[in-house]
């Protein structure tokens, strides 16, 4: 939580310092707001050099829930949080971008300032291998 508000504050300090370049754009603010906020976790993640897929906080995880289940959950994230390592760093922000942030196509690629048919090869390529790396961790465990 610290550091989302650290990212945060520093995002709109950034924001206000540069404020004039974005006039000078023919972008639409949110896109150059994100880009700014995307540039300031990279930097953070590139200092960590390591990041955690979680579930979210207000799953449900009931008291039917089993042992079992939570365990396979975990290992099935961990896997696919080991299989995103993997992928390039450009890779691995087209998938984050699309799945954890939910964003369009069209969105992603002014934030990575690419037109939609290169991110959309980026990311048909990042899932085929993600597929790809999956099932073979999924073959040699015998599943």
């Amino acid at each position: 939580r610290a550091d989302a508000e650290d990212l945060t504050q520093s995002t709109f300090l950034k924001a206000w310092n540069k404020i004039f370049d974005y006039q000078q754009r023919e972008m639409p603010f949110s896109s150059w707001l994100y880009s700014i906020a995307r540039n300031t976790v990279i930097d953070f993640w590139r200092k960590r050099k390591e990041y955690e897929i979680s579930e979210p906080k207000n799953s449900s995880t009931s008291r039917e829930t089993s042992v079992e289940d939570l365990l396979e959950k975990e290992e099935a994230l961990s896997l696919v949080e080991e299989a995103i390592k993997l992928l390039t760093d450009e890779q691995q922000e087209v998938i984050i971008l699309r799945f954890v942030e939910d964003l369009s196509y069209q969105e992603i690629s002014q934030i990575m300032e690419k037109n939609q048919d290169a991110v959309r090869q980026i990311y048909s390529r990042a899932i085929k291998i993600l597929k790809e790396r999956l099932k073979n961790e999924n073959e040699r465990k015998g599943n």
